[in-house]
């Protein structure tokens, strides 16, 4: 799968007013210097960073979401999504053992 893809599918899930926040916040969480470079890339926004800029940017596209209290919910996965976020915690291992050679392979 290719990386416009991806870019695509979170694009649709920021603009799209029927999809919660909640699964970006979710992605986002696990490597919030790649969800702000995507975000940045995506928005042709220089210097957007996550967690500086996520929470307002979330606001910014979903503001029902955040004009009354939200009840517990399910949130489905998408295939796409599933995928990005296999994908990402697979990157994240391989970052870590580069980080911390062979033996933390075997410890995460």
């Amino acid at each position: 799968m290719t990386r416009a893809r991806y870019r695509d599918a979170i694009s649709r899930y920021l603009r799209g007013d029927s999809v919660s926040p909640v699964p970006i916040r979710r992605l986002a969480a696990r490597d919030p210097e790649r969800a702000g470079r995507l975000f940045a890339t995506l928005l042709g926004r220089r210097g957007f960073t996550w967690q500086l800029d996520g929470e307002a940017l979330l606001r910014a596209h979903k503001p029902g979401y955040f004009s009354s209290p939200r009840l517990p919910a399910c949130t489905p996965v998408t295939a796409v999504i599933a995928e990005l976020d296999h994908d990402l915690e697979q990157e994240h291992v391989q970052d870590h053992v580069q980080d911390h050679g062979h033996d933390a392979e075997q410890r995460v």
